[in-house]
């Protein structure tokens, strides 16, 4: 989280400063998001920093701050198909304190790995991966869905687009098992 708020100071310096940059970058609204503890670091970078207008984790179970936290930036719990799990979304309680829009997302047949450049074929067939790393869904199919909600969200969270935009890509991929608030 503090890596990313240093990233976040580097952009504003950029910004104010270096001639090839000033006043080119649009910091009104930044968005964080990562994978696993890249995740979890995006929730308590959100829960931390003003300047986060939106959130999201890409299966990490979150830690830090949010645990005790409610966070009130529009976040997005994203999980994988982990159907012999007792808890599938073991965010869900954060997800239920959020204080402002809030997403607990599955992509069915999704595993851990499935979010990573380790589901495209040319990876996942030529690397040992662990038991159970990737699930059933087609790898392209996977990384085509997470890359349409991303774009989604920010468009509707940071840069204030029509939040029918995030709709549409629900209902485009009936693999996304989704609870909002």
């Amino acid at each position: 989280a503090d890596d990313i708020g240093f990233a976040i100071d580097a952009f504003f310096e950029l910004n104010a400063g270096d001639e090839r940059f000033r006043g080119m970058i649009d910091l009104d609204g930044v968005g964080v998001l990562g994978h696993s503890f890249g995740g979890a670091a995006s929730g308590q970078a959100a829960l931390d920093d003003g300047r986060i207008a939106a959130g999201i984790n890409i299966d990490g179970l979150q830690i830090g701050d949010m645990v005790d936290e409610n966070i009130e930036t529009p976040f997005m719990f994203m999980h994988h198909d982990n159907r012999q799990a007792l808890n599938r979304t073991p965010n869900v309680n954060l997800f239920r304190r959020a204080e402002g829009p809030a997403y607990l997302l599955v992509i069915e047949g999704s595993g851990h790995y499935d979010f990573s450049d380790f589901s495209l074929p040319l990876l996942s067939e030529g690397l040992p991966l662990p038991p159970g790393a990737l699930g059933t869904i087609d790898g392209r199919r996977c990384v085509e869905i997470v890359n349409g909600l991303v774009v989604a969200f920010f468009d509707v969270y940071v840069r204030g687009e029509d939040p029918a935009a995030l709709d549409r890509v629900f209902e485009r991929y009936p693999e996304i098992d989704i609870t909002r608030k």
